[in-house]
């Protein structure tokens, strides 16, 4: 290929959109078509954030758990990630949770009040958390309880990124015959990557978790997705102690063991739960409850998910399939 025929690359950013800024780089040959392959993707994202918001009371997701909607009249999108989270919720032993907002309000109140939460307040949230708010059963979803209390942050923002980039995917992404080459969606922090070639992404060092200190390391993302969870930037400061935002389901407490823990997967919502439950577990849970994925049996085999973990002695763990990228 003659250096003329290169790809041009073309970045556009939204903010705010999800909560966070959405930006998206498009590498190809034709620049209207890229960006109307981008304007495709920012309104794909604003129809999605009103499906899934737990914020927006007119969402889909709110009016469902309110009892406005019935489950035969649930968008497919949100039936979808609703099954896949309860699938993560088994996957991982319930440390995957969609019910964790009782026990972010009692650390919220614990912030305010300036006193940890008393154990039978926690006992309490917790005893809500184990009760389901709905059952999968051959594709369908069916509430088991009206209200219920379902926050899907967890994976919402990789499944609307996953579901952005879809309609590419389906049609000229496996061609290329729209001029578009290669695609990269970035939702503060979830990352996508479609199409030819591969993105060299930086992984932030969490004991130095500032925008000009330089990477960790780095990790070529090809037709892969990548999400990071931890509790450097957010959490809780009780009695002038911090804690991070990270809860563990089975305790209640935040977690303390692990500083940041990035995992590459297939797609995004695939990455985000994994990075989800890695960040709760202790480091060499972690590492086995990844390469766990690659070998357990099938339909619960997890083909190509990867992590690599930060402790809080700022040692690093990487799983079988972690691989470092040189830093440039």
């Amino acid at each position: 290929m003659q250096a003329s025929d290169a790809p041009e690359v073309w970045t556009w950013s939204e903010e705010p959109l999800l909560g966070t800024r959405v930006s998206v780089r498009i590498a190809g040959h034709d620049a209207e078509r890229a960006g109307e392959l981008a304007d495709r993707i920012f309104a794909r994202c604003e129809q999605l954030e009103g499906v899934f918001s737990v914020f927006d009371e007119s969402s889909a997701l709110r009016r469902w758990c309110r009892g406005e909607l019935d489950d035969a009249a649930l968008p497919p999108e949100l039936v979808g990630v609703l099954a896949a989270a309860d699938a993560w919720q088994r996957r991982s032993g319930g440390v995957f949770t969609v019910q964790a907002a009782p026990l972010m309000a009692l650390w919220r109140a614990a912030e305010r009040d300036g006193v940890e939460p008393a154990q039978a307040a926690v006992d309490e949230a917790l005893a809500f958390l184990r009760r389901p708010p709905y059952r999968v059963r051959a594709a369908m979803v069916r509430r088991t309880h009206t209200p219920c209390t379902v926050d899907l942050n967890a994976i919402a923002k990789g499944a609307i990124v996953d579901l952005a980039v879809a309609e590419w995917d389906r049609t000229a992404g496996a061609t290329g015959g729209d001029g578009v080459v290669s695609l990269l969606v970035n939702a503060g922090g979830d990352l996508l990557h479609r199409g030819t070639g591969a993105v060299r992404v930086g992984i932030e060092d969490p004991q130095r978790p500032y925008d000009n200190a330089p990477p960790l390391t780095a990790v070529d993302l090809a037709d892969a997705a990548l999400a990071t969870s931890g509790p450097t930037r957010r959490g809780f400061r009780v009695a002038g102690r911090w804690y991070g935002h990270v809860l563990d389901p089975r305790s209640g407490r935040p977690t303390d063991g692990v500083l940041s823990a990035s995992v590459v997967a297939s797609d995004a919502v695939t990455a985000d739960a994994v990075a989800t439950v890695v960040a709760v577990l202790e480091p060499a849970e972690a590492i086995c409850f990844v390469d766990g994925l690659a070998v357990a049996p099938a339909p619960d085999r997890v083909v190509g998910v990867a992590c690599l973990v930060v402790d809080r002695a700022g040692r690093v763990w990487r799983s079988t399939g972690w691989a470092d990228a040189p830093l440039s």
